[in-house]
């Protein structure tokens, strides 16, 4: 690990990783990306680490986003904004994914991509001093597939809407209230809550924690990038597929809806019937794939802006 922005300690069975950047509220920088997967990483493969818990020096934020001081240096040409956003979004994936279940331990401001990182872990406990914001929409920046699908799949739709869409600041109870958080306790209780919480995780049987982990996407669908779905789904089509559809159905019904909606008598029966292309319901799919595929299971499919 090349920076000391970020801090990896082994207490027992915790692996500890701390967001150490506090004259800037633990923004994070590019290379404290790349070692927040180094450092997932190593705890994943410490057979002693039984839970790992994140958390912010100093006592102002968990996360405030992005270190955008850094912006010039790291995201200057075509070429660092597409490595940024690559070691971004493998670090994130890498703590998702992670076979240790993960706690969030957040006090002060958890701004946009501490939000991200928040929803990322398994838990997350919160100081009743924390505030939360994705302030996108107020930057003017675009947010990642991926990270508005782990949101959506966290607080649902209309939460997630109402986090991006006001940009505002919300305070731990509206959190703790729409789900974006586990727990909601005295700032002087955060440290104590949360390790009593891992020394729990610690103590039970850690097959039978990891087997939970497995079913942490239940019952939300998987997103479409980790069902394999093409990208050009990802970004401007939804699926929704009952609980144990497989992944080679979604995307046997994924190229289904592509050919349809290129399909011009298709698209003119639509228009005939008043119905909007941007909306499309399953019986309209089922009406088109007939033709095609006699002997086709019923998979709902539907337009929409999230996809989970």
């Amino acid at each position: 690990m090349t920076t000391d922005k970020m801090i990896a300690k082994k207490d027992g069975a915790v692996g500890r990783m701390i967001f150490n950047n506090p004259e800037r509220r633990n923004a994070v920088s590019l290379e404290m990306w790349e070692a927040m997967e180094e450092i997932v990483g190593d705890f994943n493969a410490d057979d002693n680490i039984r839970v790992i818990v994140l958390s912010g020096a100093g006592d102002k934020a968990f996360v405030a986003g992005a270190d955008v001081s850094r912006f010039q240096d790291e995201r200057a040409s075509a070429e660092g904004i597409e490595r940024y956003g690559q070691k971004t979004a493998s670090a994130t994936e890498a703590l998702y994914a992670s076979a240790k279940p993960t706690i969030a331990q957040i006090r002060g401001f958890c701004i946009g991509g501490g939000v991200g990182i928040a929803g990322c872990c398994d838990l997350r406990i919160a100081s009743d001093d924390a505030q939360f914001a994705i302030p996108a929409a107020r930057l003017g920046l675009g947010y990642a597939y991926d990270n508005m699908s782990k949101l959506v799949a966290l607080v649902g739709p209309a939460a997630a809407k109402e986090l991006f869409f006001t940009a505002r600041r919300f305070k731990a109870d509206e959190a703790l209230t729409m789900g974006l958080i586990n727990r909601v306790v005295p700032v002087a209780e955060l440290q104590k809550t949360v390790d009593e919480y891992a020394e729990m995780i610690g103590d039970n049987a850690p097959l039978t924690v990891a087997a939970a982990k497995r079913t942490k996407h239940l019952p939300n669908m998987p997103t479409l990038t980790e069902l394999g779905v093409p990208m050009i789904y990802a970004l401007d089509r939804g699926i929704v597929a009952p609980k144990g559809t497989s992944a080679e159905k979604v995307n046997h019904w994924a190229k289904i809806f592509k050919m349809a909606a290129e399909d011009p008598e298709f698209l003119k029966a639509m228009d005939a019937k008043g119905t909007d292309v941007n909306y499309l319901g399953p019986a309209d799919y089922r009406k088109w794939a007939n033709k095609m595929y006699k002997d086709h299971e019923t998979v709902a499919i539907k337009i929409g802006l999230y996809k989970i």
